[in-house]
């Protein structure tokens, strides 16, 4: 029998909640600017937050691994050229 009162399952519950928001965010910023910049994007909120953003951060935010590969030099570039505008 679950517990549905179970610090555990409202955790899980709480983070995939999360995780489905975050991937909304994403696919918004994507829809409107494109990939790149999208993640340029969270990378510079992340940064923000904490001083870094880790493929970690970018896997939180949605992105996948190929994703992640294919655009984060180019986002990276993009959100070092933001922040120094």
């Amino acid at each position: 029998m679950i517990n549905l009162h179970s610090p555990q399952l409202v955790s899980h519950a709480a983070a995939s909640t999360r995780a489905h928001e975050a991937r909304a965010k994403r696919e918004r910023i994507a829809a409107k600017k494109g990939m790149v910049a999208a993640m340029a994007e969270i990378m510079q909120d992340r940064a923000a937050a904490s001083d870094a953003c880790t493929e970690a951060d970018l896997l939180a935010a949605g992105f996948t691994e190929a994703e992640i590969a294919m655009h984060a030099p180019a986002a990276r570039r993009a959100a070092l050229r933001s922040a120094r505008a």
